[in-house]
């Protein structure tokens, strides 16, 4: 969606902007995030304050792997790796498919 060099608080609330075009019909736009620093910064927190914001950010609980996307990523990689050998190159072909 957005590429950036690092993820911070500026990018974190260029990602919140895009996803506010992408669905100017919601009156609400629920999203559950992880407990990253730049999600509970204070320009974000203010940003997702502001008056008219249709952005509501939920923090899951730490230490819940099980309800964050980006583990179960990790934890196919892994496992695609560890019984295949698999190199850099094929692992990403076979996320890219």
């Amino acid at each position: 969606m957005l590429d950036v060099l690092t993820v911070d608080a500026a990018s974190t609330i260029m990602l919140l902007m895009a996803i506010e075009v992408m669905y100017p019909g919601k009156r609400l736009i629920h999203l559950f995030v992880d407990n990253a620093r730049y999600h509970h910064a204070k320009l974000v927190q203010a940003w997702v304050a502001r008056p008219g914001s249709r952005i509501r950010l939920h923090f899951i609980p730490a230490y819940c792997p099980h309800l964050d996307p980006i583990e179960r990523l990790w934890g196919l990689a892994h496992n695609h790796i560890t019984t295949t050998g698999a190199t850099r190159s094929s692992l990403i072909s076979v996320m890219r498919s």
